[in-house]
């Protein structure tokens, strides 16, 4: 599947097996939780490391507390687009991470088809975002995505799915 400027990838689901493997290579990617997210960040990282070029530009978007982009940015240069507006139970502030990690870029918005950054960007990551985009929204979300990605751009999106699904009698 193509647009004019991108393509899939890949797509796929972690395995136990990643699990174990992750969790020896990248301690500090694992929550407490032990949810999805302990994987798809990892997954992530591995990714946009074999993808890109040391130093390319990358968006965690919806990245707020900056577990993924403190490791992206060790190789790459990289930007967090949040609003951190409370969304998903995240951080309201981005003033601790600012501080904590000076070598990201912070961008404090949503990224949508009005986002005000240039075409500049490598790869999109995001893990466990897409599922919390209203629908109404999603459209304008994949449009700023694919503002911000120059041509052959990488979209590198882990997201939880939710299988509802309706009961009939």
């Amino acid at each position: 599947m193509a647009t004019a400027d991108h393509k899939l990838i890949h797509m796929g689901w972690p395995t136990v097996r990643d699990y174990v493997d992750y969790s020896a290579r990248y301690p500090g990617l694992l929550g407490p939780n032990g949810d999805l997210k302990d994987c798809q960040r990892p997954w992530a990282l591995d990714q946009v490391n074999q993808l890109l070029p040391l130093g390319g530009k990358v968006i965690d978007m919806g990245g707020a507390a900056c577990q993924l982009a403190s490791l992206l940015m060790e190789s790459h240069d990289v930007t967090i687009v949040d609003p951190y507006d409370g969304s998903g139970n995240g951080p309201t502030s981005p003033k601790q991470y600012m501080n904590k990690y000076p070598k990201l870029d912070f961008y404090i918005e949503i990224l949508d088809d009005q986002i005000g950054l240039p075409r500049t960007f490598d790869a999109v990551v995001s893990t466990s975002v897409i599922e919390h985009i209203a629908a109404d929204a999603i459209f304008s979300a994949f449009n700023g995505v694919s503002k911000v990605l120059k041509p052959g751009g990488v979209l590198n999106s882990r997201y939880g799915f939710h299988g509802y699904r309706r009961r009939t009698n």
